[in-house]
């Protein structure tokens, strides 16, 4: 899961008030590169990222202050 933060971290829009969070259609992508074809699978991966861009977006924000 890690790795996939960090390569799908680098597809993040960035705009004038900062990171965007990644999107999902970057995640799907992702799931197709990489062959993640359970449903299940890509449903997990993508609450465990987003829930991880969440938090990193949150501490961006706060170190901007």
């Amino acid at each position: 899961m890690v790795e996939a933060f960090n390569i799908l971290s680098a597809s993040r829009p960035v705009t004038m008030s900062g990171p965007g969070p990644i999107p999902l259609s970057e995640v799907y992508a992702y799931c197709q590169m990489f062959g993640i074809d359970d449903p299940d699978e890509r449903h997990d991966l993508v609450m465990l990222l987003q829930a991880a861009d969440a938090g990193y977006l949150e501490q961006v924000r706060k170190e901007a202050k």
